[in-house]
C-alpha cells in the first residue's frame, strides 16, 4: 500500500522539473489539437483520441502530472474548439481527474513494448478509463443533467423500469461508440507508446524507468 501511496508522491514531485512542464506541455498541445478535431456524433457523444498523448504523459511522469494534464486538455480543448451550444460542466472535473490518474497509476514507469504481456498493461488502463469513466460516471452526469434530472441509481434497483429502460437506450450509442473505439485506439496506443519511450530516451539520454 505505501508503495502505491509513493507513486502519487513521486508524481507530484516531477511537476517541479522543467523537463517535465515542456514535455507535458508539448504533449497537451497535441491533446489540444486532437480534440478540436474530434467527430460530433451526437451533442453527448465524440469520437476524440486524446487518449494516446494522456497514456504517454502517464507512462512518463505519473498520475498527478496526467491528472492535471487530462483535465486541462478538456477545458483548454473546449475552449479553443467550444463546437457545442452547451456550456463546460464542472460536474466533470472529477471525471477528467479519474481518468488521469487511471493512467498515470497503471502505465507509470513502465517498459510497454510490442508484446502481448506488455500492450496488456495499456489495454486495461484505456478499459477501466472507457468503463469507469466514460461509460459509467460521464454517461450517467450527462443523463441526469441534460435528460432525465430525477433519474438516480436507485431506479435499477426500486422496481422503475420504464426509466431504466429510457436509461439504457440512451447510453447504448455510448456503449457502442467507446467499445469501436477502443479497438481502434488499441493498435494506436501500441505503436505509440514504446516509440514515444524510444524517442524519450534518445532525446534526453535518460530512461523513462
Amino acid at each position: 500500500m505505501k508503495s502505491f501511496f509513493n507513486i502519487f508522491t513521486e508524481s507530484a514531485a516531477r511537476l517541479k522539473e522543467l523537463r517535465t512542464i515542456a514535455v507535458t506541455g508539448m504533449l497537451m498541445a497535441m491533446g489540444i489539437a486532437l480534440r478540436w478535431a474530434g467527430i460530433d456524433i451526437t451533442p453527448d457523444v465524440r469520437i476524440v483520441f486524446t487518449c494516446l498523448p494522456l497514456c504517454v504523459i502517464g507512462m512518463f511522469y505519473g498520475p498527478v502530472v496526467c491528472a492535471f494534464a487530462t483535465l486541462g486538455i478538456d477545458v483548454i480543448g473546449y475552449i479553443v474548439a467550444n463546437k457545442t451550444s452547451r456550456g463546460y460542466m464542472p460536474q466533470l472535473i472529477p471525471v477528467e481527474l479519474l481518468t488521469g490518474v487511471i493512467y498515470g497509476v497503471i502505465l507509470y514507469k513502465r517498459v510497454i513494448h510490442m508484446e502481448d504481456s506488455d500492450i496488456f498493461r495499456a489495454a486495461a488502463a484505456r478499459a477501466l478509463a472507457i468503463i469507469i469513466c466514460n461509460i459509467a460516471l460521464r454517461s450517467y452526469i450527462l443523463y441526469k443533467t441534460f435528460t432525465v434530472p430525477d433519474f438516480t441509481l436507485m431506479c435499477f434497483f426500486n422496481g422503475d423500469n420504464a426509466m431504466r429502460d429510457s436509461f439504457l437506450i440512451w447510453i447504448s450509442p455510448r456503449i457502442f461508440k467507446n467499445l469501436a473505439q477502443y479497438m481502434v485506439d488499441m493498435p494506436l496506443l501500441a505503436a505509440i507508446l514504446p516509440a514515444a519511450q524510444t524517442a524519450y530516451e534518445r532525446v534526453f539520454g535518460r530512461k523513462t524507468v
